[in-house]
């Protein structure tokens, strides 16, 4: 049988990755996605 606690426990966990996941993604794509559209942009202009 599975305790509240343990529930309680993977429920948050998997929120704490989701979050982790978002903060990388997020400075990833600050770091790699702007200058690529800043290259991008001054290629077509």
């Amino acid at each position: 049988m599975v305790s509240h606690r343990q529930v309680a426990d993977k429920i948050g966990n998997k929120f704490d990755e989701i979050i982790l996941g978002q903060v990388a993604l997020t400075i990833i794509s600050l770091f790699y996605v702007a200058p690529l559209k800043e290259a991008i942009a001054s290629v077509f202009s």
